[in-house]
This record gives C-alpha cells, structure tokens and sequence, in this order.
C-alpha cells in the first residue's frame, strides 16, 4: 500500500496512482497515434496480432478516459480556482484543439493527399472533435460545477453533475451515432462536437462528459476517504461490478463491446459515440487500473518513476508535440506495414517528443 496520509490525501491533486495512470496514458497515446498514421499494417502472426490488441485496448480507455477523468479529478482539487479561470482555459484549449486539428488533419493531407487529403476535402476537419475542443466544453461545465460548490452546497453539486450525466446518456441512447445529417461537412463537424455525427467526431460532448464529471465525484470521494485501503476497496470492487455489468448488459441488449474487447475494431465509431453501458465498462477498467497501480506505487514506497513523474506532470506538452514528428513523417508511416517497426518508431517519437518538451521546460526556467 502506497504511504498516503489523510492529510496529503485531502490536499493535494498529485496522487501518485493518478500520476501512474496518467503517464501510462501518454505513452499508450503517442504508440496508437503512430499506429493510425498506418493504416496499412498488416498483422502477420499471433505475437504481431497481441501487440496490435495491446496497443489498441491501452490507447482507448486507458488513455483518454484517464485523461478526461483527471481532467475532473484536478478540478476537485483547485481551490483557488473560479469560474473565470475555468472559462479562460476553455479559450486556451480551443486554441489549442485548432492547432492540434491542423498538424493531425491539415499538414498530413498536404503531405500524403493520397491517403489523407485531398486538403479541399478536409478542410472542416479543423473543428474535429479531438480531447481538446472536448476539453473546452468540459471546462464549462466544471465552471458551473465551481459556481455551485461551497460550503454546504455538496449535494446540490453531485445531483447537478449526475443530472447533467443522465440527460447526455439519454440523448445518446435516442439519437444514436451518424444517424442524421445536416447536409453539410461543416455542419455537421461542428454538430459532431457534442454527438457522433462523422469520422470527425472522436469525443463528442454527450458521450464521453460522464468521465470528467466521474473524476469530480471521485476525488471528492478520495479526499473524505478514511484510509488508503478503504480507497483501494471500493475501486476494486465496484471496478470488478462494473465491467461484469457491462458484459452482461451488452450481451442482453446485443450491443457492442467497443472498450474492452474490441475496442478500435468495432463498427460505425462505437468506440467514439460511447453507448452508456460501454462508457460503465470503462468506468471498471480505470478502477481496477487504479488498483494496479497501487500495488506498483506500493512496490516504489508511494513514489513512481522519474521518468512516469515527467510523463504525469507534461501531459499536454507531449500530447501536442507528438503531433509535429507524427504528421511530418506521415509519407513514411503509411508504406509502413510492419508492426514491429511502426511501434519502434511511436517509442522513438515519443522519446523525440519527451527530449523536446524537457528542452523547452529549461528554457523557460532561463528567463
């Protein structure tokens, strides 16, 4: 068991299972990346088959739902943060959601338009809903989280949020996923920010918003936590609860498993239009990986890596720059066929991208 205090544990967002989680995130992230700028790779064999099911189950939930739930999770333990500062990092993440749209969607069509272009025809890919324009949204909604707590007001916050949850799980239940068009790519790009609508439409608001309001509710939870192993109880029993719910929800209504065992493979965008009892199963898989983590953390006397340390605390550095070495290497990336090379070259990038964000943090400690 990882030596957490009451009193660190009531203070302070950095908690080392979190960090752990969050690094493992990154790098899953930078490796599935990689891998879609191959779209013709070919798996050969069962090692090859496991390595591409691995980096596929790991760059999903395991990645952006832990992103998006930490996202809550800090904002439970902002203090001293208002609702202003939460609608200016709204404006700063849409900012940086258009320049992450133009390296993953713009430069690659330039490069390759074979494959990802032509340009013309890409064009309203530039309001994607990538994690970052869903980041913005989410932002308002945890500003109106911080205009509700306080003192007393403890209630009326988690009824909000859950309501919030259940009004965006039943319009994702009712409307489906790319049921509907406006009859415009525009349109319905931007349309695909809040519902699956087109290929553009990876984290739409009514389908995943459950995770940053879930990491809200469970830093809460953690900080009135009496011990670690009380902590520990109820994430590893209503993670094992939730994904064997969901397994047997998703075989009675004969839904898709589009989180744990399927993943990027399913159909139409499963994976991001999220149905409500696969964002469940997603719910147990980062618990019991929170789980997992602690026995690590436990095995490093409460403390994690260096190196998983920079990972948890540059986040959004790597997330952005690993796009730049991605998009230009794309000519080469997609005549690559192997596996095995295409995850040499994600660690490569990632180690490319890692050195780069280290150069530009000493920098700014120099002026």
């Amino acid at each position: 068991m990882s030596a957490i205090t009451n009193d660190h544990r009531r203070t302070t967002k950095h908690v080392p299972e979190v960090d752990l989680m969050k690094a493992l995130a990154i790098v899953s992230m930078v490796l599935i990346h990689v891998q879609m700028a191959s779209p013709g790779l070919i798996i050969r064999n069962q090692a090859e088959g496991f390595l591409n099911d691995l980096i596929n189950f790991f760059g999903c939930i395991p990645s952006a739902g832990v992103f998006m739930t930490a996202l809550g999770w800090g904002a439970a333990f902002s203090v001293h943060s208002t609702p202003g500062t939460y609608m200016k990092r709204a404006l700063h993440l849409v900012i940086l959601g258009i320049a992450v749209n133009f390296l993953t969607h713009y430069l690659p069509a330039l490069l390759v338009p074979a494959v990802f272009g032509p340009l013309s025809e890409v064009l309203p890919a530039i309001l994607a809903a990538d994690v970052y324009f869903f980041a913005a949204l989410s932002m308002l909604c945890l500003a109106a989280l911080k205009k509700l707590s306080g003192e007393g007001k403890d209630r009326i916050t988690a009824v909000s949020a859950a309501a919030l949850v259940v009004v965006c799980f039943a319009l994702n239940i009712l409307l489906g996923h790319e049921n509907f068009t406006l009859g415009n790519a525009w349109l319905d790009t931007l349309l695909g920010l809040f519902i699956r609508e087109n290929a553009w439409s990876y984290f739409p608001f009514i389908s995943w918003i459950v995770y940053p309001m879930l990491g809200y509710g469970l830093a809460v939870l953690y900080r009135r936590a009496r011990s670690q192993s009380q902590v520990l109880l109820f994430a590893g029993l209503t993670g094992a609860i939730s994904i064997l719910l969901s397994q047997l929800l998703l075989n009675r209504l004969g839904l898709e498993d589009s989180v744990l065992t399927n993943c990027t493979g399913c159909t139409d965008g499963a994976y991001h239009a999220l149905h409500p009892v696969c964002a469940l199963g997603g719910y147990g898989i980062m618990a019991l990986e929170f789980v997992l983590a602690s026995a690590v953390t436990a095995l490093c006397r409460g403390k994690i890596p260096p190196f998983a340390n920079f990972l948890s605390r540059n986040v959004m550095g790597i997330y952005i720059l690993q796009f730049i070495p991605i998009s230009l290497l794309a000519p080469l990336l997609v005549r690559t066929e192997s596996i095995w090379v295409n995850t040499a070259a994600g660690i490569l990038m990632l180690i490319v991208t890692c050195c780069g964000i280290s150069i530009f943090n000493r920098l700014k400690k120099t002026k």
